[in-house]
């Protein structure tokens, strides 16, 4: 499906998958959004590959993944310290 551009039909296995109540959908659905997002990486497709990556649960994967999420990642140390402050006195 990635090799010949199907996003929609990926988006659509991938939901099916996270329903059927398979044990471990997410880790699964994870790994088959990867190699969806790699193949297409390879193809010059890059434009393609951030609705995908929205889709991976697994915020190491995603970043992994050349999200656009790094920069709220990287400011997690500042939210956790600002709910420390404010939310846990």
């Amino acid at each position: 499906m990635a090799l010949d551009g199907r996003l929609a039909d990926i988006e659509q296995f991938i939901s099916c998958v996270q329903r059927s109540g398979v044990s471990e959908a997410n880790s699964v659905c994870d790994d088959v959004l990867v190699l969806c997002v790699q193949v297409l990486a390879e193809k010059q497709d890059s434009a393609d590959t951030e609705p995908l990556i929205k889709l991976i649960v697994d915020t190491g994967r995603k970043v992994s993944c050349g999200s656009s999420l790094l920069p709220y990642v990287l400011r997690l140390p500042q939210i956790v310290t600002f709910f420390n402050y404010f939310c846990l006195c």
